[in-house]
């Protein structure tokens, strides 16, 4: 049986999460989204809905200006984000869990990898198409003149074609202008499972290529013609396999086998 709890945290803003608890789990798993997602994004219910069939607590939650949470989606920063992540740890040390793991997708990846730094006691991380740095990323998204443009108006819209305006504000990119996710990698002290596609035109996979390279135990699973929404047949359910066998080998302190 799964205890299913709505919880929320006091933060700057109200943050929402859901904790799922099987009988006599002792470790957590938290699940941070990606951005314009939500703890209840198809991503975060699939991995609640596996791991806690293995044993494991998880807890997913809506990050600033995201899903149920506090704020304007428009004002939301890798800063905000990271103080959000760390009022989870906080909250979900004091449920006293023996062990904590961390998951992160893409953007909810870089924010991951920013507070694992800190973090020596996780037991284990993966990170789905995580970001590593975000500055590069909106450079080429956006050239010079749109950077450019973005400063002079000051936000941009985010929102997918035929979905109404979503502003972001120019302060997320000033913002990650202070956060090197590379930095930050040669920092974190747990193991850790990077999974990303060779075809993802959102985060490309190069930046992964490089992080693996700079955390001090990493795992790159490179899955062949395999974009960033995972969508393709039975795509999301490889990631969700590995994910589950990454935090299961580590479990209890086993080490990964070479």
């Amino acid at each position: 049986m799964v205890k299913i709890e709505r919880c929320i945290i006091k933060a700057e803003v109200p943050i929402v999460g859901v904790l799922a608890v099987p009988d006599a789990a002792d470790s957590v798993i938290v699940l941070a989204h990606g951005f314009r997602s939500s703890k209840d994004g198809y991503t975060s219910r699939g991995l609640e809905a596996a791991l806690t069939e293995v044993g494991f607590a998880t807890f997913r939650f809506d990050f600033f200006g995201h899903g149920e949470s506090g704020g304007n989606f428009s004002e939301i920063t890798l800063s905000r984000a990271m103080d959000n992540l760390e009022a989870v740890i906080m909250y979900l040390k004091e449920r006293e869990f023996s062990q904590m793991g961390l998951f992160g997708s893409s953007f909810g990846g870089m924010v991951t990898t920013l507070v694992a730094a800190s973090h020596p006691e996780v037991f284990a991380i993966v990170l789905k198409s995580p970001v590593s740095d975000y500055v590069k990323k909106e450079q080429d998204r956006l050239g010079k003149t749109g950077l450019q443009l973005w400063q002079k108006t000051g936000s941009v819209n985010r929102a997918d074609a035929g979905e109404p305006p979503q502003l972001l504000n120019y302060g997320f990119y000033e913002d990650s202008l202070k956060h090197d996710g590379y930095l930050a990698a040669a920092k974190v002290q747990s193991p850790v499972r990077i999974i990303h596609g060779d075809t993802d035109d959102v985060v490309p996979i190069e930046q992964s290529r490089q992080a693996a390279i700079v955390f001090p135990e990493a795992e790159l699973i490179e899955l062949p013609n395999v974009t960033h929404d995972y969508r393709g047949p039975g795509q999301f359910d490889k990631m969700v396999e590995l994910t589950v066998d990454w935090f299961s080998r580590q479990r209890g302190g086993e080490t990964t086998s070479s």
